[in-house]
């Protein structure tokens, strides 16, 4: 059994205490950088254990009135992946009482064995209201909210295996002209701050370095924990866009970018395009725009491609020409399909979905007698999935292929017994370049955005925040959640381990200006066993 002290500190300790137990301590970080403080109001806390094997979750309620400032914790077995949560009420929990704020450390292993000599499995769990965007403070300057250390859009966020967050590239403005950047830095959750991380490039056996800036790209987390950052964009000092050819590992292990010792087949430089990983840990990459030699125009690329981690190359997949932009590219059925849907193909949007499946020795694409369409074609639509990892959500977008036409309808693509398509709920603020963040449970969070406000009005970012809801009838509905501070599109949605989503960057225009932002913010989801 293990106990735990409130201290009268901007954090309460929890330390374990039983003998031949694995110790424990997780600081509960109660501060915030801006108001309502996450203890505002509360008159209990519910610790909950989670973690494989562990259903239910085993849980201990406490006053936050008692005098001794004492929380109980529930034994924490031995296994993988547990969770430390801290849920906070106002009112007793199993009477109606209202959810305030809630926090979760990162996933910790106990060992069955306890080795000798056995130091303390330190944790933090940050309380943050829930249904709210909270901008992150670090536990080094508890009052002080922390954002980028650059203002930054077009960039990557993906989630390490470690918990971290590799935030790399993008772009910012000079003189009202993007310059990508080859900056890159971590988040920290464990801290709750920013820290620097290697930027994107590579150094020569004379340990010289050379940056790779870029904006753009794709960032996917392989099966080894490696990240491999695909093409992108630059830009000369005119503006014009210049689609890159190289390809990077990132190794969280060594905490360096490692460039890849083949030239792939095709040598294409892409930009915009989309990646996905298929279930065996490769790579599909489609999509986007190139720039064919001697030509000073961009066009789509036609030619698909996939990488394979274990032969570091890559391979055109054969007798497939799908020249897309801003269409949607979704793994589904846990990668045994990579779903490609909507986008255009520098005429018309196409409403046709594509699957891709990996057949033991390449890719192909996968041939239906009457393959799925879109009810509305569309592009640059918010996707994620939906139901399970069956579906794939598609929301919002534009209904036109070159002008900024926002549609306010989704539709889900269903694989689980069929490749069909059906409607979805209607959202309450037609947009496109939609950030669609998939939580844990299901659900879809739906952020920011752009959007006119009629005809011949200029574009604007739109900071709309919807959660998409799947009822056990089949149906979908839609939430209205806490608008976005700072509208913003180009922006990140990325779910962290402790299920709450790390937003980050994009770009707020209205009135024809432009601003490229510095803004982090976490969104904490209500949970759906308040």
């Amino acid at each position: 059994m293990m106990a735990a002290r409130w201290l009268a500190l901007p954090a309460v300790a929890l330390f374990s205490c039983a003998p031949k137990e694995v110790p424990v301590q997780v600081s509960i970080v109660t501060s915030s950088c801006q108001s309502p403080a996450p203890l505002e109001g509360v008159t209990h806390l519910k610790v909950r254990v989670l973690g494989d094997g562990i259903n239910p979750p085993k849980e201990a309620v406490s006053s936050t009135s008692v005098a001794d400032r004492v929380l109980r914790i529930p034994e924490i077995p031995a296994g993988k992946a547990r969770m430390v949560e801290i849920r906070a009420y106002a009112g007793e929990p199993a009477a109606g009482g209202k959810l305030v704020s809630l926090g979760k450390t990162l996933p910790f292993d106990v060992p069955d064995v306890v080795p000798e000599g056995q130091k303390p499995i330190e944790l933090t769990v940050f309380l943050r209201q829930v249904g709210k965007f909270t901008p992150p403070n670090s536990i080094n300057a508890l009052g002080n909210c922390t954002r980028l250390s650059t203002a930054r859009a077009g960039h990557t966020a993906t989630l390490l295996q470690n918990g971290k967050v590799l935030i790399a590239g993008g772009y910012e403005l000079k003189s009202g002209k993007r310059s990508a950047l080859h900056r890159a830095e971590f988040f920290n959750p464990a801290t709750g701050g920013f820290e620097d991380a290697p930027d994107l490039g590579v150094v020569n056996t004379a340990q010289q370095f050379t940056p790779l800036p870029r904006a753009f790209h794709t960032a996917t987390l392989l099966k080894n924990g490696q990240v491999l950052i695909w093409g992108g964009e630059g830009y000369d000092a005119s503006g014009t866009v210049a689609p890159w050819a190289s390809v990077l590992i990132f190794d969280a292990d060594q905490n360096m970018y490692l460039g890849l010792p083949w030239n792939y087949v095709t040598g294409v430089g892409r930009t915009r395009h989309a990646a996905a990983l298929e279930r065996s840990g490769k790579v599909l990459v489609v999509g986007g725009y190139t720039r064919k030699q001697g030509s000073s125009d961009l066009s789509l690329e036609d030619r698909v491609e996939w990488y394979d981690p274990a032969s570091a190359k890559g391979t055109v997949v054969g007798g497939v020409s799908l020249p897309r932009g801003e269409m949607s590219g979704v793994p589904v059925q846990d990668g045994r399909y990579v779903a490609v849907a909507g986008g255009f193909d520098g005429t018309v949007l196409k409403d046709e979905v594509s699957f891709f499946e990996f057949d033991g020795t390449a890719f192909v694409k996968a041939q239906s007698s009457s393959p799925p369409r879109l009810r509305e074609p569309r592009r640059a639509a918010g996707a994620a999935l939906f139901r399970q990892g069956n579906d794939v959500l598609l929301v919002g977008g534009y209904t036109d292929p070159s002008t900024v036409k926002p549609a306010s309808t989704s539709e889900i693509v269903t694989t689980k017994d069929s490749f069909t398509v059906a409607e979805g709920p209607t959202v309450g603020a037609a947009r496109g370049d939609i950030c669609a963040a998939a939580l844990s449970d299901g659900r879809v969070l739906a952020i920011g955005g752009r959007t006119v406000d009629g005809v011949g009005a200029p574009p604007r970012s739109d900071g709309t925040v919807e959660l998409l809801v799947s009822q056990s009838s089949g149906a979908s509905s839609v939430l209205a959640k806490e608008s976005l501070r700072k509208p913003a599109y180009h922006h990140t949605c990325t779910v962290m381990a402790d299920g709450s989503v790390l937003v980050l960057g994009g770009v707020r225009e209205q009135a024809g200006t432009l601003e490229v932002l510095q803004d982090a913010l976490i969104y904490t989801p209500e949970p759906l066993d308040p």
